[in-house]
């Protein structure tokens, strides 16, 4: 459960729905001391990889701004994919054609050898 808690929030930090502030000096000092005399900290409260403090929370947006801000990145990123999907399409139509071309000429080529071997 832990780590879907944490792909959820990964995922809500990727699509800027949360960010992470960090605490004041005074708090950091005061989780310190927790941390030295044996305690634990918040539960709202984490420690990055340079040892400060931060909490989440969440962006100035209400729930249905941040649906409509999803259904807009959604709808950017299958735009994208269309666009991706049509130069793939393109560049294979363009190989086909090259393909049949050379095709084309090995075959006359051959032809016209045939012809005058004869």
């Amino acid at each position: 459960m832990e780590n879907l808690k944490k792909e959820l929030r990964e995922k809500q930090i990727n699509q800027g729905i949360i960010e992470s502030v960090y605490c004041s000096t005074e708090e950091e000092k005061e989780f310190q001391k927790y941390i030295k005399e044996g305690g634990s900290i918040p539960d709202d409260v984490y420690l990055d990889e340079c040892n400060t403090f931060f909490r989440y929370k969440k962006v100035a947006l209400t729930e249905n701004e941040i649906s409509e801000l999803l259904l807009y990145r959604q709808l950017e990123y299958q735009e994208n994919q269309t666009r991706y999907l049509k130069i793939i399409k393109n560049t294979a139509v363009v190989f086909a054609g090259a393909i049949i071309a050379l095709t084309i000429i090995i075959f006359y080529k051959l032809i016209i050898a045939y012809y005058f071997m004869y």
